[in-house]
């Protein structure tokens, strides 16, 4: 925008350098003219100033040509005459011979000439003969004069690639264009064409609607609906509508009650008889409402849930908790967490079961539920293990760590990718694994009384692990069996979708400042910290995440009422420890003072908590307080072993076969951090000296285990950075 101020003309807040105040005029929000020259975009434009003429928001021209008003420049419109250039509207324009939608020209029907041509706005046009969508024609319904005068178009979307949902009025009929359906035109006779429009589950989006209402009434592709009331009714599912009592498929009324019917979003059905439509848990069937063929049954119950009633939920819970918690325990023993993520896991498993699943291993245990949700492992030697149901991944982990005769703690999996790290993969992982069990274990949850812990579970279970995936014969079966009071949970709106924020730093931001963790609904809390989690690892900022983002989560860690979501805050946390070590480790940036909270925090709330001793050693080193790392890495030592392994700092790198090959990684990484010459100097001598110990220890062939190789082609790499200063 061009802005006066006294004697100056700015652009964008700059003095525009040359231009003349007292002649100065804006033509549009980038153009404006003094006694001189033409501006665009704070420049001078190289077009005859004399004849210069702004005709649109999208055309200009002078003598020499028509131009394109861009948001950068001025285009030249090849071909375009700009002696007989006429804009029509903001998009279309034509000359004597040819008419153009921006820069390019349009195919007009036979005997349709540029006169012809009529904006309906936007990109919208016709010739009279065809609508035109910029340069694509597309056909009128039938019997229409587009040539006449009454003729009005609107669009409930501005996206200029795919066609969206159109309404049309001759002045006297009204028709509505769908045009993901193989019709194009409906007529929706008695509409009123100015509040006409899409009913839609997201009045943001409204690609997939099927349904169009004025103040009056409702039609289904142009068939009205007799009784739904347009103020009451609402998007129920997929070509679904309901007014709370009623609910209707297509133009059709379902004898059921709205109250007797779940829709289950994100799902599609494998049957050989090719149906389609939303699928519904109804009465005690699943049905598929199919626009041709009508409803078709696809499962019915058959006792299931009298069966889990008459049978112990202790023992549902023992059998679930076995097979679920083998799985864990060969994760944990062959695919250890922060080096393995859950995706490479689920594809190693996926390869060969049975090379690291063997049930045998886990220590026998019973398990009973009690009234308040919590769940006890009693093991065979007496040993009781606690945790809220909601809760089976911690529990799980403590009773792996037991057999693996280490101190329970909570081990998370981080994720890699690009698009928001997940801190629910590997829950999600083992869910979809034993998806029966999680099921069974989530019903019985229900019908036993404990409603929240079910909850949470059906969450998991049904919106997040399952969703648009295909259900075959097997699983709809089981979900038949799934009382429909936790059908609710198939749909969820993530919380995060709704951020209007661009960058890692700002979504924390508005986290915090909305106050999301304080989120009324589990899910919410849930989602957001998920989200946070992967802005975590995908940051450059970390930095700034210490100081404003991670105090608050170490806090709502303390006040969160439900260990469920705890969890995930200390996924959360985990991921930031991760970041701060890659930071160190890949750009030399050393953030170990403000690691040292989250650090002895996770430590003091059993997360990750070996691995967390040993951060916590390699921290103190880059702190220099070296007396207290030796204190702390040796108690580590004693307690692990001299050949207890170590990942490295994320996904990808070497496991440590022993802790202090671990530690000389560490102190390696951290020499970077600034120091004059002679420190340098110092900590190369060190290093060199700690790595020549370790050979001697271990033996010469040492020098060819892979994390040793690292290790010395480190501290080369140091030597050449320190001696090229």
């Amino acid at each position: 925008m061009y802005e006066f101020s006294k004697d100056k003309i700015l652009w964008k807040g700059k003095t525009l350098k040359g231009a003349d105040a007292s002649s100065f005029e804006s033509l549009s929000p980038t153009i404006g003219r003094d006694a001189t020259s033409i501006y665009v975009n704070g420049k001078i434009a190289k077009v005859d100033k004399q004849s210069f003429e702004v005709l649109s928001n999208s055309y200009a021209r002078d003598r020499e040509a028509v131009y394109l008003i861009m948001e950068t420049k001025l285009k030249p419109v090849k071909n375009a005459n700009p002696a007989t250039f006429v804009a029509i509207g903001d998009c279309f324009g034509r000359d004597s011979t040819s008419a153009f939608f921006r820069t390019s020209k349009m195919r007009l029907n036979k005997g349709c000439n540029p006169e012809n041509l009529k904006s309906l706005g936007h990109v919208y046009a016709t010739d009279g003969v065809s609508l035109f969508f910029g340069t694509e024609r597309h056909a009128w319904p039938d019997d229409l004069d587009a040539s006449g005068p009454e003729i009005k178009l609107k669009w409930f979307c501005d996206n200029e690639v795919n066609l969206p949902i159109l309404t049309l009025t001759d002045g006297q009929t009204c028709w509505v264009a769908i045009y993901h359906n193989g019709q194009r035109w409906w007529e929706c006779q008695g509409a009123g064409f100015e509040t006409l429009a899409p009913l839609a589950f997201d009045n943001d989006s409204t690609w997939n609607a099927s349904y169009v209402r004025d103040d009056n009434n409702i039609w289904f592709y142009g068939a009205s609906i007799a009784g739904a009331n347009p103020a009451k009714v609402y998007m129920f599912g997929q070509d679904m509508l309901s007014n709370g009592n009623q609910i209707w498929h297509g133009d059709r009324l379902i004898a059921q009650k709205a109250s007797d019917i779940s829709y289950i979003c994100h799902y599609s059905t494998y049957n050989p008889d090719y149906l389609s439509g939303p699928l519904v848990h109804q009465g005690n069937q699943l049905v598929v409402h199919d626009l041709e063929k009508g409803p078709q049954i696809l499962a019915q119950t058959r006792g299931m849930a009298e069966r889990l009633d008459q049978t112990s939920f202790d023992e549902i819970l023992t059998s679930s908790l076995r097979e679920i918690y083998s799985t864990l325990l060969a994760i944990i023993c062959h695919l250890p967490p922060i080096v393995n993520t859950p995706g490479d896991i689920g594809q190693k498993l996926q390869e060969n079961p049975q090379h690291y699943i063997k049930p045998d291993t886990l220590p026998d245990f019973q398990a009973k539920l009690h009234s308040d949700g919590q769940i006890e492992l009693t093991l065979s030697d007496g040993t009781i293990l606690q945790q809220p149901l909601s809760c089976w991944y911690t529990l799980g982990c403590h009773l792996c760590c037991m057999a693996l005769k280490r101190e329970p703690m909570f081990l998370p999996y981080p994720p890699v990718g690009t698009m928001l790290p997940n801190s629910v993969d590997m829950h999600l992982l083992l869910m979809k694994r034993h998806r029966s069990a999680f099921w069974n274990l989530t019903s019985a949850a229900l019908r036993h009384g404990h409603e929240q812990e079910a909850r949470i579970l059906a969450h998991f279970c049904f919106s997040l692990a399952l969703g648009h995936i295909q259900l075959d014969a097997e699983m709809l079966q089981e979900l038949v069996e799934i009382p429909r009071e936790l059908m609710s949970n198939f749909q969820y709106d993530m919380a995060h979708h709704a951020f209007e924020v661009t960058t890692n730093l700002a979504v924390g931001r508005l986290i915090l400042r909305d106050r999301w963790l304080e989120a009324e609904d589990f899910r919410d809390r849930i989602d957001v910290i998920d989200t946070l989690h992967g802005a975590i690892l995908e940051t450059d900022k970390i930095g700034i995440f210490y100081q404003e983002i991670i105090p608050q989560l170490m806090a709502r860690y303390g006040c969160e009422p439900l260990p469920a979501v705890r969890e995930h805050l200390a996924m959360t946390l985990e991921a930031a420890l991760i970041r701060g070590q890659v930071d160190g480790e890949v750009s030399h940036k050393f953030h170990n003072e403000a690691m040292l909270p989250i650090i002895e925090f996770c430590i003091a709330n059993g997360i990750n908590t070996y691995f967390n001793r040993a951060r916590l050693a390699e921290t103190l080193w880059a702190l220099d307080r070296d007396m207290e790392a030796n204190t702390m890495s040796e108690t580590l030592i004693a307690d692990i072993g001299e050949d207890a392994h170590l990942p490295g700092v994320y996904c990808h790198r070497h496991i440590y076969r022993t802790p202090r090959l671990w530690f000389l990684r560490g102190k390696t990484d951290i020499a970077y951090r600034k120091a004059d010459l002679a420190t340098h100097e110092k900590r190369l001598a060190a290093l060199e000296a700690d790595y020549d110990m370790l050979i001697a220890r271990y033996g010469e062939k040492s020098s060819q285990w892979d994390e040793m190789k690292d290790i010395k082609a480190d501290i080369g790499r140091y030597k050449d950075a320190i001696t090229s200063e």
